[in-house]
């Protein structure tokens, strides 16, 4: 696990509740356990892209939103 997949487990974790779904509702949106969900909230396994892409729609939100703030100022 490298600090960055923690990092953005927690932003996805943090938008999940804001957007007020269950890792029940997240995973179903997106075609996957809830299991996998957890994974990469924990930061156990990393997210690519395109399934980082397919989270933010879910939630409707960008998916800049998903990546932690020190990575955002980074660009």
């Amino acid at each position: 696990m490298s600090s960055i997949d923690k990092l953005v487990g927690e932003q996805i974790k943090m938008t999940r509740l804001i957007c007020k779904k269950s890792r029940k509702d997240l995973a179903e949106g997106v075609g996957l356990s809830t299991h996998q969900i957890q994974k990469y909230e924990n930061g156990t396994n990393s997210v690519k892209v395109g399934r980082l892409y397919e989270i933010a729609e879910f939630l409707k939100v960008s998916v800049v939103q998903l990546l932690p703030s020190n990575v955002k100022e980074n660009d």
